[in-house]
């Protein structure tokens, strides 16, 4: 009987012997420059992905397919993923460990060896029960049922794979760049004059729309891992109806990939935060008596205080960020309500007071919009 159909019979008889000196070797990935949370080189997701796949991994070599004399160079590596290459390289240069099989048996080990490799390559997070059943399946000889699975475990090896490939050519990238407009910008600030005020803003609604969509492709990153690790154990337990099961999971990623979309388009839209910022660098801008309520032809007043008195003259609250549209139908409405023809018989006071109030609005509709970046219609 060979030395590894000796070892798996001592396994069925429960009578394994102690294995002195021969634990697995401890992980230790390579240390790597991060930008915060998000890693480009050792992402936490994906980190654990292949942690849990070198771990399958070892728990097939365990079964007897590397020989004895094989062992002690394998676990004298500090890298799971080394050892495994070392493995895979002594296989291929010893042509005695295939040769000393039988055909069928050689064919068996073969076979177990590639479908380990595709496990290694995909680095996908199988589940106790996930490597259960792919060892039984392998014992047993199902090679049918364990292509089946192994179908399963490549497509969302492919969708990780494409996750990675996001993460290394448009999400770290446009960080970088985020990066780089965000030091731009605070460079900008530290110069800042009262003239300054537009180029700030326009400085600062650059590296917004860099933060929002590298926040938004990161979070798209994470929900499209999540799904898959999720998705493994689920599927792999009704592993015959492999084609409804990978028709179901389509449906999801294609859904993933128009929220993706429509998230980045929201997000670069809707960036009304920055008007907060605007109105805060005016705050710093003003002068002396900025925050008071004098008008904005007043001498004493700073910019500040002329742009709170231009959004409350047309009902804006101060925190308000209105569009052109907005201050558009705004002074509409108040214009038509303090026009002087309107009021062709009111005493001379009251004609007096709706023409001032109607010369206000237009003054105030005209700070307003020459403080838009955005080109009128």
């Amino acid at each position: 009987m060979l030395w590894w159909r000796r070892k798996i019979a001592h396994w069925k008889a429960d009578v394994r012997p102690a294995r002195v000196g021969r634990r697995r070797p401890a992980l230790s990935f390579w240390p790597s420059p991060s930008f915060g949370p998000f890693d480009p080189h050792a992402h936490p997701a994906l980190a654990a992905i292949q942690t849990r796949a070198v771990h399958t991994l070892f728990e097939g070599l365990e079964l007897g397919w590397v020989p004895s004399e094989y062992w002690d160079i394998l676990k004298a590596r500090p890298d799971p993923i080394q050892a495994f290459r070392e493995f895979l390289r002594l296989f291929a240069i010893n042509e005695r460990l295939v040769r000393q099989q039988e055909p069928g048996e050689r064919g068996r080990l073969e076979q177990c060896i590639g479908m380990l490799l595709e496990l290694s390559e995909c680095a996908t997070d199988l589940s106790p029960q996930d490597r259960a059943t792919i060892m039984r399946l392998m014992r047993e000889r199902a090679y049918g049922e364990a292509e089946q699975l192994l179908e399963i475990v490549r497509r969302i090896g492919a969708i990780l794979r494409e996750a990675r490939e996001v993460r290394d050519t448009i999400v770290f990238p446009g960080y970088q760049l985020f990066l780089q407009e965000l030091e731009r910008g605070r460079e900008h600030l530290k110069r800042l004059s009262e003239d300054d005020a537009q180029a700030a803003y326009a400085a600062h609604r650059a590296y917004r729309a860099w933060q929002e969509r590298f926040d938004c492709l990161c979070q798209y990153l994470d929900e499209l891992i999540a799904w898959a690790n999720a998705n493994i154990a689920e599927e792999s337990e009704y592993f015959v109806e492999v084609q409804g099961a990978l028709v179901q999971r389509e449906c999801v990623e294609t859904r993933l990939r128009g929220d993706r979309e429509a998230a980045i388009d929201d997000e670069l839209e809707q960036l009304t935060d920055v008007w907060r910022f605007l109105v805060e660098v005016m705050r710093c801008l003003g002068r002396e008596g900025a925050d008071s309520e004098a008008a904005p032809g007043d001498a004493a007043a700073g910019s500040c205080a002329q742009w709170y008195w231009a959004l409350e003259r047309l009902g804006f609250a101060r925190e308000t960020a209105p569009s052109r549209e907005d201050i558009k139908r705004a002074y509409r409405r108040l214009a038509l309500a303090h026009h002087p023809d309107r009021y062709p018989t009111a005493p001379k006071a009251v004609q007096a007071r709706h023409e001032a109030i109607f010369k206000e609005l237009a003054q105030a509709r005209k700070i307003l919009e020459e403080g838009l970046l955005e080109p009128a219609a």
